[in-house]
């Protein structure tokens, strides 16, 4: 039975046994002949009236003591910062002040007799629904559960409920408590779009990136890392298990695994290593930086320790190419000044015959010339790396430019520098000056590398838009392997003859910004034994295009 109707049940057995011997009592007051069991009766009525009076006001005390304690729990649960609702057959017939104001009503009142699933997120309906129904199917408290409501300006709100059977106004409902959980969402939500940015951010690094904890075991490798190593996903294996089953390239290191993991323990103060990684296409030269990480838990403070991996191969070239240019540099620059030196002493310290001393002095006079053109080729290129080297473009005529540099080779040297036009017309827009830099440089090499050879050819085509200009020799050719670097500044064929010609590797990185500076293109055909022919191909230029001569 209910306790809202204990007073009205008690108030009703009172209320019957009282007319039960009331009626008794009347029966042996009529009695003619009253007896001792008429005087019993009698007595048991007045017992029975006062005992249903007592019962009746003890129970009516305890509904007013009950009813007492229901309004002093509505104003605690009114009170409350946490929302509270009552409902019935998902219809409000509760809810508190926190609770309006959790989904943006004015009231309380605003809630009474609205629908439960009015305020829930599309999404969560339906989960919130089976939540009730298995509460009263088992009349067991529900368990924390996660949930969105839609407040009445359309905003989203993260709350944890719990519901639980109770009886309201002696009725069963089901009371529902809200915790208000916004924040911390939108806070870990926060967390792990910064997560994910330093994912991005990391995996974005051209370094190779490991993470691993106190214990060896990795918590993260970018796809640098794994590229390094030719693996899939590490996560969750330790250093020890991937260092065995990974080609790391440290065969003759075994104590590098020991070190590393010593470090991410905390045992040593620092850790950097260089080393070399074998592989079939080149050999990458790795360093290795530990770097100390502490991460703050509800746990405490953990050490985690992240490893950069950085492939240094482009600076180890680029330290060798250093070393080879002071080395080329060295070598050119000091060839001619030694001849300068030893034949200005001569002519200094001797009585030379008018012979002599002319062949001397022009021996002095090339290799200053020899000196210059290789400081003129340091300037150019300096210029040319800061966009500072200047070209002053007009409308030549190619086979002109080329006659004249054919002529001036006339003589020089045992080799015949050859010169065939075929077409017409053959302009472009050019500054003379630089492109005549670049053919002389192109002739230059073809006699250097072709020393058993005695002659060049050189090829001028008109053909549709374009102008050819090719120079060949027919001397050592260039390897396959040679072409892609060819064109590099300090560049030289590693090879005894090649080296024998002597140079600082810079000639055709001089060529080539040269003629792409006149947006053209330069191409290599070329079989070792048999000689090499580079071909420059350049804009044609047409008196329609008169209007476009500049000076740059």
């Amino acid at each position: 039975m209910k306790r809202s109707s204990l007073g009205i049940a008690g108030a009703c057995l009172g209320v019957q046994l009282l007319v039960v011997y009331g009626l008794l009592s009347v029966l042996y007051v009529c009695s003619p002949k009253p007896s001792a069991l008429g005087a019993l009766l009698w007595g048991g009525a007045i017992v029975a009236v006062l005992t249903g009076l007592i019962f009746y006001i003890f129970m009516r005390l305890m509904e007013r003591e009950r009813h007492s304690r229901e309004v002093r729990y509505r104003r605690v649960v009114e009170f409350l910062p946490e929302p509270v609702v009552v409902h019935q057959a998902f219809r409000m017939l509760y809810a508190n002040a926190a609770a309006a104001a959790i989904v943006g009503e004015d009231s309380a009142a605003a809630l009474k007799g609205r629908m439960i699933y009015d305020y829930i997120h599309p999404g969560d309906v339906q989960r919130m629904l089976d939540r009730i129904l298995r509460l009263k199917e088992s009349g067991l408290p529900t368990e924390i559960d996660e949930t969105r409501l839609v407040s009445k300006n359309g905003g989203t709100v993260y709350v944890e409920v719990t519901s639980t059977m109770i009886d309201y106004d002696g009725t069963e409902a089901v009371l529902t408590s809200v915790r208000d959980v916004t924040e911390q969402r939108l806070a870990e939500q926060r967390i792990d779009e910064h997560r994910r940015l330093i994912d991005r951010v990391l995996e974005a690094q051209l370094d190779g990136i490991l993470l691993c904890d106190q214990d060896g075991v990795i918590l993260f490798a970018n796809e640098r890392f794994l590229s390094f190593f030719h693996c899939g996903d590490l996560t969750g294996r330790t250093l020890a298990e991937s260092y065995r089953s990974l080609e790391w390239g440290l065969e003759a290191d075994p104590y590098f695994l020991e070190r590393m993991t010593a470090y991410a323990r905390g045992h040593a103060p620092g850790f950097q290593e260089k080393y070399e990684l074998h592989r079939p296409e080149a050999t990458l030269h790795i360093e290795v930086h530990g770097i100390p990480i502490t991460n703050v838990t509800r746990q405490g403070n953990r050490r985690e320790t992240l490893f950069v991996f950085r492939d240094r191969s482009s600076e180890e070239r680029v330290n060798v190419l250093k070393n080879e240019l002071i080395s080329t540099v060295s070598h050119e620059m000091r060839t001619p000044l030694a001849s300068i030196q030893g034949f200005v002493e001569i002519l200094l310290t001797r009585e030379l015959t008018p012979e002599k001393t002319n062949h001397y002095l022009g021996t002095v006079h090339r290799e200053a010339l020899r000196l210059g053109r290789l400081i003129e080729d340091f300037l150019d290129i300096q210029h040319m790396e800061q966009g500072k080297l200047a070209y002053r473009k007009e409308r030549i005529d190619a086979a002109v430019l080329l006659k004249e540099v054919a002529r001036q080779w006339r003589g020089k040297q045992k080799h015949a520098v050859q010169l065939s036009v075929e077409g017409d017309r053959c302009f472009v827009l050019a500054d003379s000056g630089r492109l005549r830099q670049a053919v002389n440089q192109l002739i230059s090499n073809a006699i250097k590398y072709s020393p058993d050879a005695d002659r060049v050819d050189i090829r001028l085509a008109a053909a549709g838009d374009t102008v050819a200009l090719s120079v060949r020799d027919y001397g050592l050719g260039i390897p396959d392997a040679a072409k892609p670097q060819l064109f590099s500044k300090f560049y030289r064929i590693d090879n005894s003859d090649s080296r024998q010609s002597g140079g600082a590797g810079l000639g055709l990185a001089i060529v080539k910004s040269i003629v792409e500076a006149h947006n053209g293109t330069i191409v290599l055909d070329s079989e070792p034994g048999k000689g090499s022919t580079f071909t420059i191909r350049l804009p044609r230029h047409s008196r329609l295009d008169d209007a476009a001569e500049f000076a740059v």
